[in-house]
């Protein structure tokens, strides 16, 4: 019977030209093509931190969503830190060993360094660019899959600069990231615009987590180090904001397979100038 109905039907709507309904088109987001110099990291989900457990690595290991994003390609260079001094001259001081404006002779590709913080966030909004936050940063770095390294999950020295000190920012393309980015482990550490924090403070009714918070905060101080303080379990989400920024990579020697792990964190006083502290830019992508 419900056959037969389906076919008294159809010449019915032959006749009226009975149509499906259209369908909806599908919504597909383009995202403009990277500026020049720069790749675009998608929006996506991403593995940060570990749970492997290691006092200077974000903690605990878990899934984050970011909306996308372009990242520098490589640090930026003595060359391009230079026409950003001659712009705004003289508003900011050349790093040590500079000749007035002009880096080193044979060191323009070279990742700048000596530089603070204020002077990378205004390096790059004359760029028309900011720094990466932490998160942005470490998902340039690590990709989609968890990787520890850039470059995969094996710990090879010969992927970064085994000397402490800066190097050309096109060195170990081999060592690029999933997305393309240059230099995240193994040239100058980086600057981010992620503030370090301190350990929220304890509740005012509870004397013995107050006194123990209290000591805590006096074991972060005694992390001094040449290179800046060094990250410790104090730090957690929602703490107490300092002067200080997350500061991530940095070059192989002294620092070993465990340092040089996409995860791994360290953070430097705003102010400070070292001869390993550079920085990259990132942007919105529209």
């Amino acid at each position: 019977m419900q056959r037969i109905a389906i076919l008294l039907l159809l010449p019915v709507c032959l006749l009226l030209g009975c149509q499906t309904p259209p369908s909806r088109p599908t919504e597909v987001k383009i995202v403009a093509a990277p500026p020049a110099g720069m790749v675009l990291v998608p929006a996506d989900s991403f593995i940060m931190g570990s749970d492997k457990g290691q006092i200077n690595e974000r903690r605990p290991e878990r899934k984050l969503d970011l909306p996308a994003f372009y990242m520098d390609i490589h640090e930026v260079t003595n060359a391009e830190y230079s026409k950003f001094l001659l712009a705004t001259r003289p508003r900011f001081i050349p790093p040590p060993g500079w000749k007035d404006f002009d880096p080193p002779k044979g060191k323009e590709s070279f990742a700048v360094s000596n530089v603070t913080a204020y002077e990378a966030d205004a390096y790059a909004q004359w760029a028309g660019k900011r720094l990466p936050t932490e998160e942005e940063w470490e998902k340039a770095a690590r990709g989609k899959d968890g990787r520890l390294y850039p470059w995969g999950d094996r710990w090879d020295p010969e992927m970064g600069a085994t000397l402490i000190e800066p190097r050309d920012v096109n060195s170990f393309p081999n060592a690029a990231s999933p997305y393309g980015c240059i230099g995240m482990e193994g040239n100058v550490r980086e600057w981010t615009a992620t503030p370090y924090m301190l350990a929220k403070a304890a509740e005012p009714d509870n004397p013995v987590a107050w006194l123990f918070a209290g000591v805590q905060i006096r074991l972060s101080q005694a992390f001094k180090t040449d290179f800046g303080r060094k990250v410790t379990t104090l730090e957690s989400l929602g703490g107490v904001p300092t002067d200080d920024r997350v500061v991530k990579g940095g070059p192989t020697r002294l620092r070993g397979d465990f340092e040089c792990r996409c995860s791994f964190r360290e953070d430097y006083e705003a102010s400070t100038r070292e001869g390993t502290l550079g920085f990259r830019c990132a942007k919105d992508a529209p």
